[in-house]
């Protein structure tokens, strides 16, 4: 069980931190604020594979279906899930 939440660079959230989680939390909060964010941080977090996990989510997503997941993790669509993370700029780079 999970007593806080500390999501850095995560989606929208530049940094978050919740303390004091119990064994059943609520979050409530208007569209479009994050409430998804929070609960697919908690899903990579558990769990042995990050990767097929985020390749998960990206197939909840739909991702999947447009074409856009790849197999590889470099192909896929991290910019979308990460806060400013320069995909672009690292793949000119790294080869």
């Amino acid at each position: 069980m999970y007593t806080s939440l500390s999501i850095k660079n995560f989606r929208a959230f530049q940094t978050l931190e919740v303390e004091g989680l119990k064994r059943v939390n609520l979050f409530t909060g208007r569209n479009n604020s994050g409430k998804t964010s929070v609960l697919e941080a908690v899903y990579l977090l558990k769990g042995e594979s990050p990767a097929s996990r985020a390749r998960q989510l990206f197939a909840n997503r739909g991702l999947a279906d447009a074409g856009i997941l790849c197999q590889t993790a470099m192909d896929m669509p991290w910019a979308t899930m990460f806060r400013n993370l320069a995909v672009d700029l690292a793949r000119h780079t790294s080869g």
